[in-house]
């Protein structure tokens, strides 16, 4: 019988720690799904919109990440973002609507409602492109990250005419599982080639953008699984006889989506009670009892001598 009652306070004690075991969020495992499409336009005119729309569906509970590059203009026009799914698109770096001829969007939208075949992705302006303008947009898919920065490095602007090397500033990790995004937007079709310098090796999430003479565009990811500080580095290829154009870099860092742990079925059996077992645990509660009596009745007849003594 006591065999039994340990067996049955033995699984008490794994269930309990199966619990805490599973109470900490798991990580999800990071992922390249799609490159969803680009869209491209070349000197403007009256539009104030254009699009990416989606050959294959975008699942819901994935990321999508949307760069958006202007070239051409001393003005931004603060772009927005929507879809057909209403699903909504946080700006999270970038040069921004800034004066220059090089402007950089970046952003990322959690898949609430899944996209299909068709479905439009829309980047807006303000006000409509004049004739100076060329964009250049791209959106794609992740699977397992979250819309949450680690940490990003500002994006570096070089004027041009100089040197074709790149490099942003250190990117500090502080989450272990992280997707790393980095682009090199170049202000001019010149360029042809990204060569990395640094690791952790990234790879081309699209293929480069080349918008009428004013734009070149290459996107990048690395999905990595410790906590550094990581650099993105390197230089980009010049089709001969050209001088270095303007270009921006960036990287950014976003965290692993945490998912929940399945749930874990732990059936605690008792013993199975034989009339053999529950005679034998009537036999222990009796002489519990008894023992517990016997106890009480020589404490009272201790009381009663110390009385009668006195």
């Amino acid at each position: 019988m006591q065999n039994q009652l340990k067996t049955w306070l033995a699984r008490l004690i794994v269930c309990a720690l199966l619990t805490a075991m599973t109470s900490f969020p798991a990580m999800a495992a990071i992922a390249f799904v799609q490159d969803i499409g680009q869209d491209e336009l070349y000197a403007g005119g009256s539009t104030t919109s254009l699009g990416v729309s989606a050959t294959t569906n975008v699942r819901a509970g994935d990321v999508i990440v949307l760069e958006v590059v202007f070239s051409g203009s001393t003005n931004g026009l603060s772009p927005s973002v929507s879809d057909s799914g209403a699903n909504t698109y946080t700006f999270i770096g970038g040069t921004g609507s800034v004066a220059g001829t090089l402007q950089t969007y970046l952003y990322v939208a959690p898949v609430t409602t899944a996209l299909h075949p068709g479905d439009a992705i829309t980047v807006s302006f303000v006000t409509n492109l004049p004739n100076a303008y060329n964009v250049a947009i791209s959106a794609q898919e992740f699977s397992g990250v979250s819309t949450d920065l680690d940490d990003y490095t500002p994006d570096v602007l070089n004027a041009g005419g100089t040197t074709t090397n790149f490099s942003t500033g250190p990117l500090v990790t502080a989450n272990a599982n992280d997707l790393l995004l980095a682009y090199v937007a170049i202000g001019s079709t010149a360029g042809t080639a990204v060569n990395q310098t640094t690791s952790p090796t990234f790879t081309q999430a699209i293929p480069y953008l080349d918008v009428g003479a004013h734009i070149t565009f290459f996107s990048s990811y690395s999905i990595v699984s410790t906590t550094s500080s990581y650099v993105y580095a390197g230089n980009f290829d010049l089709v001969a006889g050209n001088s270095p154009p303007p270009f921006a870099v960036g990287i950014y860092a976003l965290k692993a989506a945490a998912v929940a742990p399945p749930p874990i079925s732990v059936t605690v059996a008792a013993p199975a009670l034989s009339p053999f077992n529950l005679y034998g645990l009537v036999l222990l509660f009796a002489a519990t009892a008894w023992l517990a009596l016997h106890k009480v009745a020589n404490r009272m007849r201790s009381i009663y001598q110390l009385v009668d003594r006195g």
